[in-house]
């Protein structure tokens, strides 16, 4: 079961001895730069200012300002500041002070920042109806009408609540309607109301009776004038008949609840103190005193002047504006917010009636309203208008490009509108309805922006302002990366730092370990070029062996590394080899610029291997068989750091002097028989002398093989020819005679205490070149005793290596002349010599003096 050196056992002794004698530096100004102001404005809420703001420092002119807008201030002295934010809308407001106060120092950038919080401007009327029975009346049996500036009336009940939303701050009027006839509601009617975002609150009460009462109507009537037929009574706007200028007179019957009632029929130059109609109540069989007074102006003092003003806010106001009407004549223009003034109008009471106005337009409180002309006065009578939006807008926010970049939006509507919007912008006067918001990508230099639109549909009602945003993103930069992690060149063995050399001129198999930061199913192909010298660069690309790249590198696996064979031609001193992943930037990576490794693995010459097979015999038993000298080498030439190998078979069978015994007996003799026979040879100097003999027993039973090892020049070495394993032992008994001792594996003795690898592994994984297969790191070594499937480490390959290149085959320089043949070995200690003989050879000396002489 053994084979080895027997070096620690007997020592050769072999000599033919001629019979015939014996830094950098410099300096520059420094620029001043007064320090800068940034001003922020961050708006949240609803229905926010659509022109943005106005921002002023010191009470200077005011610039505009976005609503989330910074602006930067340059060229302002270092000091105490005063920013003031204006232009606000009024259903916005600023929280916290407004101005600010801000300090500018030298060499800092000083900051003042405004949130700006806006509610809905919109609100709401809540209206709260009482109704109550006098005498036993009967209430209104179908309820009332709430009319609000004078639209279509709302149902609501008796007794009830009734909440109008989506109403525009500013005032309004509200009238009850429906209202039965012997009810009545007690104050006014219509009110007068004002919203301002919230919900704005009145309420009616009404009064129903069964029963009658009376009213009591006094005049009295002064002045230096007089009013020549007297006046009518006007009772809930019915005429009532006459009364004198100073008369009472008594209406009976009346049901009983509130009423109105006035005079009418005043001449041009009197007029009454106070309301007229007036309210008054009437219980069941009660009389309610009513009384007027009236003056009346003399002739030639009976004019004065009628100032008229209109105030009209809210959107789509009148643009053609409105028409006055005085005491039912006809109409004269006056503008949206305007001033006319009325001269020589008679000094009486008047109505004035604002007309013309549009659908969209209301008048807060009573129109028309009464006045009274005092002569050579001017009264003074004011119309409050309300106009509420027809048209709506849209506001389109655009976020994520750079400067300068336009956008590629376009929104359409209604009665085919189509708007193409490139910059945050407000379009304005759109007709109610559904509009659609459709944005296309934009390439800005050598960026490509995706769009993203908020919304792509949105409703436009009157008075609303929605906002869609488009968000424009850059493509994600990419987060894998590539990179060559190792690359080595085999030829049997390697390591991943290249420490193995290699033997020029021989094939070998070149492998780059690609790996990824993430996983991927990335498949990128890797240029590998070979240059030397001046030679041409010789360019490869190798394809991807996976589905995807992997994270580490896997060497256990041909599939997991970029391989390619490299031929023998291109192996020489000077190879550096370049190889690049992904050359030609197809796969987007966060990092370009790893992605390439170059190496100049350390290449040497090598002498030839001249071996020669001799064919043994024992007794009667079969000659060795050495009919195949290239089987018998090749496992050898496939693991050892070998280029040229020379391999012949002597001529004729070497017959043994004893038989080779499973227990070592006959080895040492034969080995040196051999070993003689070599010397003997004229041209045996030159070459390692390989014995191959049949054994009658296997190899779990004894000695297989043997060899002198270590020596500085060709030797011996004696193996068996089983066709199974006579390869190993060639290749085993080679390492020997190569200078190499026994690794740990299968209890050999004469072990290499510096062996490196545990349990006498390989260590590294290994490449059988000529067929394309790994061998894994746990792989025997070939110089162990374990014999399943051994290879050669990197230790081993190196030392062989090192061995050959110090000790090279040279041919000796003498010539075959007469020599004698000194030879013997060391047993115990003590030198035994085997008869010498005159022979005709290449003599050969020792190459090192040693004890015995």
């Amino acid at each position: 079961m053994f084979d080895g050196a027997r070096l620690h056992l007997k020592h050769l002794i072999l000599w033919a001895v001629p019979l015939a004698g014996l830094a950098c530096g410099g300096d520059g100004g420094t620029d001043v730069v007064l320090p800068p102001l940034t001003i922020s404005t961050v708006t949240e809420g609803v229905e926010t200012d659509p022109d943005g703001y106005s921002v002023s420092i010191d009470g200077q002119p005011g610039q505009a300002i976005g609503l989330n807008t910074t602006l930067t201030v340059d060229q302002i002295a270092a000091g105490e500041h005063t920013v003031e934010l204006s232009g606000i809308a009024g259903n916005c407001a600023v929280a916290g002070p407004n101005p600010q106060t801000v300090s500018v120092t030298p060499g800092a950038t000083a900051t003042s920042a405004f949130m700006i919080t806006c509610a809905s401007a919109a609100g709401s009327i809540q209206i709260v109806t009482t109704t109550s029975a006098a005498g036993g009346g009967q209430l209104d049996p179908d309820g009332y009408g709430i009319s609000i500036d004078g639209q279509a009336a709302q149902p609501i009940g008796l007794n009830a609540t009734l909440t109008v939303e989506g109403i525009a701050d500013g005032p309004h009027t509200v009238t009850l309607s429906g209202i039965a006839g012997n009810c009545g509601v007690v104050g006014q009617n219509p009110q007068s109301v004002s919203v301002s975002g919230s919900t704005a609150g009145l309420s009616f009460e009404v009064i129903c009776s069964s029963g009658t009462g009376s009213i009591q109507v006094a005049t009295t009537t002064s002045g230096a004038g007089t009013d020549p037929d007297g006046f009518s009574l006007l009772l809930d706007g019915t005429d009532r008949g006459a009364i004198g200028l100073n008369a009472a007179s008594s209406l009976t019957g009346i049901t009983a609840g509130p009423h109105s009632i006035g005079l009418t029929g005043l001449a041009g130059n009197c007029q009454i103190s106070g309301e007229n109609p007036r309210a008054v109540s009437v219980t069941v069989g009660g009389t309610a005193q009513v009384a007027f007074a009236v003056s009346c102006a003399a002739p030639g003092t009976f004019t004065g002047n009628l100032h008229i003003a209109t105030v009209t806010t809210g959107p789509s106001q009148d643009a053609n504006g409105y028409l006055i009407s005085v005491d039912g004549g006809p109409g004269q223009p006056i503008g949206t917010s305007a001033t006319v003034t009325l001269s020589n109008v008679t000094a009486v009471q008047h109505t004035v009636e604002l007309q013309g106005l549009a659908p969209n337009c209301g008048v807060t409180g009573s129109n028309p309203l009464g006045v009274a002309v005092q002569p050579g006065e001017t009264a003074q009578v004011s119309f409050a208008v309300t106009c509420a939006a027809t048209t709506g807008s849209l506001r389109i926010t655009i976020n994520g490009l750079p400067a300068g970049t336009n956008a590629a939006v376009t929104v359409a509507g209604p009665n085919s509108f189509s708007r193409p919007v490139t910059a945050t912008s407000t379009i304005p006067n759109l007709a109610p309805g559904t509009y659609a918001v459709s944005a296309g990508n934009v390439t800005a230099g050598a960026t490509t922006y995706t769009a993203s639109v908020s919304s792509s549909t949105v409703p436009v009602a009157a008075g609303a302002n929605p906002t869609v945003t488009v968000s424009y993103t850059p493509p994600t930069p990419p987060t894998l990366n590539l990179r060559i992690q190792d690359l080595y060149l085999t030829q049997s063995t390697q390591t991943l730092t290249s420490s193995v050399p290699l033997v020029s001129g021989r094939a070998g198999f070149l492998r780059v370990f690609v790996v990824a930061n993430e996983a991927n199913t990335v498949k990128p192909t890797v240029r590998v070029r070979l240059r030397n010298g001046s030679s041409p660069v010789v360019e490869r690309t190798i394809s991807a062996p996976g589905s995807s790249t992997p994270r580490t590198v896997q060497e256990g696996t041909l599939g997991s590394s970029w391989n390619l064979p490299v031929e023998a031609a291109l192996i020489r001193s000077g190879l550096s080899i370049e190889a690049t992943v992904d050359p030609g930037g197809v796969i987007p990576e966060s990092n370009e610029g790893d992605n390439g490794s170059t190496k100049a693995p350390d290449v040497r010459s090598v002498p030839t291997a001249r071996i020669r097979f001799v064919s043994v015999q024992q007794g009667s038993s079969a000659a060795g068989n050495v009919s195949d000298p290239g089987r018998l080498v090749a496992l050898a030439r496939r693991m050892h750091p070998l280029n040229a190998v020379d391999v012949d078979v002597r001529a004729g069978v070497f017959t043994a002097s004893q038989p080779l015994q499973a227990d070592g007996g006959g080895w040492d003799q034969v080995l040196g028989d051999l070993d003689a026979l070599r010397v003997a040879d004229p041209d045996g100097a030159n070459r390692i002398y390989f014995g191959i003999a049949g054994l009658s027993y296997g190899r779990s039973d004894g000695i297989v093989g043997i060899a002198f090892p270590g020596l500085p020049s060709a030797t011996t070495a004696l193996g068996w020819d089983n066709t199974d394993d006579a390869g190993r032992v060639v290749a085993h008994e080679l390492g020997h005679i190569w200078g190499r001792r026994h690794s740990p594996c299968g209890s050999p003795p004469d072990l290499d205490a510096l062996y490196p690898h545990p349990d006498g592994s390989i260590g590294t994984v290994g490449v059988d070149v000529a067929t394309t297969t790994l061998k894994p790191a746990a792989s025997p070594d070939i110089m162990s005793y374990c014999f399943q499937n051994p290879w050669i480490s990197d230790y081993t390959y190196r030392g062989v290596m090192d061995f050959r290149q110090a000790h090279p085959n040279a041919v000796l320089a003498a010539s075959a002349q007469p020599s004698l043949l000194i030879w013997g070995r060391v047993v115990n200690g003590r030198p035994v010599l085997e008869p010498a003989f005159e022979i005709v050879t290449r003599p050969s000396l020792p190459s090192r003096p040693g004890p015995y002489s």
